[in-house]
């Protein structure tokens, strides 16, 4: 449903969400993966109510660096994270 006009295209939603996750100060979202992802994150967003979500945006395929306090992320999430 989100996926638009294809691998690569920008859809609508998309590029609306980008906006508001950066006019809300968060990463930038680029529209073939994680602008896509985020609408339709954002359009079930009523279903998901209060609940804790987690919008894990890597930005490219190397592992991410953990950078202040590593026990502040959850024990669950340590092993994604380079040792550094």
């Amino acid at each position: 449903r989100f996926l638009g006009g294809g691998y690569g295209l920008p859809t609508a939603a998309g590029e609306r969400a980008a906006r508001r996750v950066t006019e809300l100060g968060g990463p930038g979202l680029e529209t073939t993966y994680t602008a896509k992802t985020f609408a339709a994150l954002l359009h079930q967003a009523r279903d998901i109510g209060s609940r804790p979500v987690l919008f894990w945006h890597t930005h490219a395929a190397s592992e991410p660096e953990v950078s202040g306090d590593r026990a502040l992320v959850p024990p669950a999430f340590r092993g994604y994270f380079a040792r550094r």
